[in-house]
């Protein structure tokens, strides 16, 4: 994976990079031996490259002088891929600021805190039950069951940026639906939850990449600025608010976060406008292997959709021992991935008296079985969990249809309902903790795709949102009531006496 680059699309634009993590150290934090493999790769192949140039040159003399070229630009690409991948090792997050502010770099001892930090999530477990029931679970309509993808960590971490950005009840109102009784509890919690969920193996890749997007023209709390860029890894950006040429690099920066696997249709609608006080976005990046489904076992078939039968690829695999869940509506099974992962799958019941997925996602023992997932209690040991829900391993034949789906999600309402208001209310929303302009969050969605294959699984998601100034009223006006209208007429105490609408006067 790159880092991100969006160097392209700065071409006559004026921005700066204000503050960026910048750890050369985040090989501590990835992975150390992912060097050492690509150097024993690299080392590999070019032994093999000069074993076939010294076969060709006895065999083939004609080709003694063709042979040498064709070495050396197939070597030149072996070593301009390895160079790839090698920098590609440094996290997308920390982008754009090893040179501009090297300052910026965590120690090694930080980085080490990654596997101390595992379980630092388990606090979040109401939170991400309940915002997966609210925002996979609305009503669906009939002839419109579409696919659903949501990433409850991706989020977490811009609702988390989006507290320090904030002040009074709006941050007290994120940090209740967070389940943090401090912003300085919050810190802690989401460096530690970055860290955590931040790996680069051969096997398993997790990348959270975040970044804030000031106006060049409105002053800014240094001290939150700051605060983003150490604990959240955030790199801010200064530009021209409504420039196309700024839109578009916040743009490429999504682009190249999520390797391009969201396309226009998600991404051409992120942009600011003269009115943009600051923008957040979060970012994940995910690409994990598993063992056991392989190409020669698939095979094709029908899936049952809830419009008509589908013919698709299924895909199988036996499991000699994992993880399986029946609860007295649904039967869930473990896969287990690499890097420690796992992809849970869950099947509701069918017939009489069964759920629809929707549906699942406000049953309580399903909700238990999540709760009982993120807080790790079902680590404890196997039997009852809980009513109506019991875990145990077993042997399992898994046939798992392949599958590839993008959804986008407008969390604004999702979120008032559980409990974030005052940020989005023009006229309640406080952004003090990044500035003293008055601003509201006019935006907040996130888009999502999710491929599964043989091979393993590939997500990617952005979260964005946009605070804008709130609506002010002018030192003179001019009301000219040239075309119908409405009135009211009201009593002392303002209740509506009379109200009507003058279309002839």
């Amino acid at each position: 994976m790159n880092k991100i680059d969006i160097s392209d699309a700065l071409n006559g634009v004026d921005m700066q990079l204000v503050e960026a993590a910048a750890p050369e150290k985040a090989w501590d934090a990835l992975g150390e031996k992912a060097p050492a493999a690509e150097k024993k790769r690299l080392g590999k192949r070019i032994r093999g490259l000069l074993g076939a140039v010294t076969g060709a040159f006895r065999k083939h003399k004609f080709l003694r002088i063709a042979v040498p070229v064709l070495a050396v630009l197939a070597l030149a690409v072996i070593l301009d891929g390895t160079f790839h991948i090698r920098s590609g090792l440094v996290l997308k997050a920390y982008a754009l600021g090893e040179a501009e502010h090297p300052e910026r770099s965590r120690s090694a001892d930080d980085l080490q805190k990654a596997g101390e930090a595992k379980g630092s999530g388990i606090p979040l477990a109401d939170f991400f039950n309940r915002s997966m029931a609210e925002i996979l679970g609305g009503t669906e309509t009939e002839g419109n069951h579409a696919n659903r993808v949501y990433s409850p960590l991706n989020s977490y971490m811009a609702l988390a940026m989006l507290a320090e950005c904030t002040g009074g009840e709006s941050r007290a109102e994120i940090l209740q639906l967070l389940g943090a009784d401090s912003i300085e509890t919050l810190r802690k919690q989401a460096s530690s939850v970055y860290l955590a969920n931040s790996l680069y193996t051969h096997e398993a890749k997790s990348v959270l990449a975040n970044s804030l997007w000031l106006s060049n023209g409105i002053s800014y709390h240094e001290d939150t600025v700051k605060t983003l860029a150490d604990t959240y890894f955030a790199s801010s950006f200064r530009g021209e608010m409504g420039s196309e040429g700024y839109s578009k690099a916040l743009r490429t920066w999504i682009t190249e976060a999520t390797d391009g696997l969201l396309d226009g249709r998600y991404t051409n609608g992120v942009s600011m406008t003269p009115n943009t006080v600051a923008a957040v976005v979060s970012a994940m990046n995910l690409d994990v292997k598993w063992d056991g489904f392989k190409k020669i076992d698939s095979h094709p078939g029908t899936f049952n959709a809830p419009d008509g039968k589908r013919d698709v690829t299924y895909m199988y695999q036996d499991i000699e021992s994992t993880t399986y869940v029946l609860g007295d509506s649904f039967q869930a099974v473990r896969v287990k991935m690499g890097g420690g992962m796992s992809m849970w799958l869950i099947l509701p019941n069918r017939g009489a008296g069964g759920f629809t997925p929707e549906e699942l996602l406000w049953n309580e023992t399903y909700s238990t079985f999540v709760r009982t997932l993120i807080r790790k209690e079902y680590r404890t040991g196997w039997g009852e969990i809980g009513e109506g829900l019991a875990w145990k391993p077993v042997k399992v034949h898994l046939t798992l249809p392949r599958f590839d789906i993008t959804a986008e999600n407008d969390l604004k309402d999702s979120f008032r309902r559980l409990g974030i208001s005052k940020v989005f209310s023009e006229h309640e929303a406080d952004f003090s903790g990044i500035s003293e302009e008055g601003a509201y969050l006019s935006e907040l969605r996130q888009a999502s795709r999710l491929i599964a294959n043989e091979e393993g699984v590939r997500a990617v998601s952005f979260t964005f949102g946009r605070a804008d100034t709130k609506a002010a009223i002018p030192d003179e006006v001019s009301l000219i009531f040239n075309r119908p209208f409405l009135f009211l007429l009201t009593s002392v105490d303002d209740l509506p006496l009379y109200a009507g609408i003058v279309n002839q006067p």
